[in-house]
């Protein structure tokens, strides 16, 4: 049975468990039964839906887990003015963003790109990161990711670097990191 084979608690099994004899529910008429059969897919594919979801947000971005944090830029075109504006934004506080260890990701529906000041570096690599990640239709999304992997932070259009800066060194890890460097080491 392939309830049996997904896990689900066994009182949730016993709720929707069909009857060879009268295809429908234990002790309900065939005609009820045919409503709770539909239901009894619908909570499946939900239950399923949720269990693929939180498998693909915990697999992505693993080679930055834990080593860097990531700034994600979702575009439409890599020719947006918004996304272009944004960028130049970045470049002007490239050293603040490389002490908070920051990687910029473009991700446009076709590829990702990791940008720095001097350009974009390595090959474009193809992703299903902008359908995967996109929540809304504005033009420019940016999305923050901890040093964990963990989305932390979201924005249209348009961050401007202090209110980049103040959201992440309220960051528990970050707090750690800066008071490390702060302190001595004997």
């Amino acid at each position: 049975m392939i309830l049996a084979n997904l896990q689900i608690p066994y009182y949730v099994y016993e709720i929707f468990k069909v009857s060879p004899r009268t295809r429908g529910i234990k002790g309900k008429p065939k005609a009820l039964a045919s409503g709770y059969y539909n239901m009894k897919q619908y909570i499946l594919t939900f239950i399923v839906g949720l269990s693929a979801l939180s498998f693909l947000q915990g697999q992505n971005l693993p080679d930055y887990r834990w080593e860097n944090r990531v700034l994600m830029v979702l575009a439409g075109q890599e020719n947006n003015p918004i996304l272009n504006r944004q960028l130049a934004e970045w470049g002007t506080a490239w050293e603040e963003l490389e002490e908070r260890r920051l990687k910029v990701l473009v991700v446009t529906p076709w590829e990702v790109l990791e940008w720095t000041p001097d350009g974009y570096v390595g090959e474009p690599e193809s992703s299903n990161w902008y359908n995967l990640y996109r929540r809304t239709h504005a033009p420019v999304e940016i999305l923050l990711f901890g040093l964990d992997g963990g989305l932390k932070g979201q924005q249209q259009n348009f961050l401007i670097n202090q209110d980049l800066f103040i959201l992440i060194d309220q960051m528990p890890m970050r707090i750690r990191e800066m008071t490390s460097e702060a302190s001595p080491n004997d």
